[in-house]
């Protein structure tokens, strides 16, 4: 069996199963029986569910395993696997022979693209009202209202896919159930998608310790209405090679003072600049952070990013900021859906 690919037996508890998809690094384990028969698969995503419905670390998994995934018998050409990859949209692909033994495991990456695959978790911001959108969140939540005929968050799930990212986490509360019958678990748009429920609002970064057992590796965190063409994987790379607690995607923002700018000392003038620009940096709504920076978050009170990084600084921890220059839109109102739409679709054509 391929090297580092943990199998437990059916009747492992949570934790047992918790442990070994950590020791593998695979984002699952697989369920083998006694006699070396694959039994199942038990994907990281289906534990964070059964987490947050409730379920303890050491109850038995025997319930909640995929007692029939997607298989491959011997022997096979790399043009089937391939195929297999493609149409099913799986990352990766047990090999049994006749008696359902298992002899292997295939991964997507070898097949595909070969782009490398990230296992940190990506929660998207997806809760808020969208009041400035009305009357188009009236029935749709604010992320679900499309942008060139197709929902903003759809597109951000798409570049974070691009970027080799799978586990997403969506934060939901205003009209939650349009975006769960959409995406459902996510298997249909290549991802895994856990639902982190708000009962009330809680910032942009209050709702993270809904879900901080969860939330394992350095987070990716991005607001539900930003859409932006940066390699959000450089971003995290960034962030790892910086050793901060936290990273703030920022961008240049620049605004112009519409009058003659008079700079004076002791009553005179020194200078006058006609109609002067100002460029500063500005938060671009995309953060990474060290789960260890959740412990900052205050439990079950709003709480947004800007206050958790001051809380940061205020302890004396290091944070770092990533550059973005490529484009980027913040869907805050109709004039910005229509603006975005043009240049979505001129990239198109």
């Amino acid at each position: 069996m391929t090297p580092n690919i943990s199998a437990i037996s059916p009747v492992s508890t949570l934790i047992e199963a918790m442990s070994a998809i950590d020791k593998s690094g695979k984002g699952f384990v697989l369920i083998v029986s006694s006699d070396g028969r694959l039994d199942g698969v038990l994907t990281d995503g289906d534990i964070r569910r059964q987490l947050l419905a409730g379920l303890k670390r050491n109850d038995k998994i025997t319930d909640i395993y995929n007692r029939n995934p997607i298989t491959l018998k011997q022997p096979y050409s790399f043009n089937d696997v391939r195929d297999i990859f493609k149409t099913k949209k799986i990352r990766h692909l047990p090999v049994t022979d006749d008696n359902g033994v298992l002899l292997d495991v295939l991964f997507d990456v070898d097949y595909l693209s070969g782009q490398t695959v990230l296992h940190n978790p990506v929660v998207i911001m997806a809760g808020g009202i969208g009041s400035r959108l009305m009357p188009l969140t009236k029935n749709c939540p604010k992320p679900m209202v499309p942008v060139a005929g197709i929902p903003m968050i759809e597109r951000i799930i798409g570049n974070l896919k691009s970027s080799g990212f799978y586990r997403m986490f969506l934060t939901v509360n205003y009209k939650k159930d349009v975006l769960k019958d959409y995406f459902k678990d996510g298997s249909d748009f290549g991802v895994e998608i856990t639902y982190i429920e708000e009962t009330k609002r809680m910032g942009t970064a209050g709702s993270l310790k809904l879900a901080e057992f969860a939330l394992d590796q350095d987070i990716l965190v991005t607001n539900g209405d930003i859409l932006c063409g940066a390699n959000f994987a450089q971003i995290l790379s960034q962030h790892k090679a910086s050793r901060a607690l936290a990273t703030m995607a920022v961008r240049d923002y620049s605004a112009k003072v519409p009058f003659g700018v008079v700079s004076v000392r002791d009553k005179e003038i020194l200078s006058i600049t006609e109609k002067p620009s100002f460029t500063h940096l500005v938060s671009a709504g995309i953060n990474v952070l060290n789960p260890q920076a959740i412990r900052f978050i205050p439990d079950d009170v709003f709480y947004d990013m800007p206050s958790l990084f001051q809380a940061l600084l205020e302890a004396g921890k290091k944070t770092n900021v990533y550059h973005i220059n490529e484009y980027w839109f913040d869907l805050g109102t109709k004039k910005d859906l229509d603006v975005a739409a043009a240049f979505l679709e001129s990239q198109d054509t």
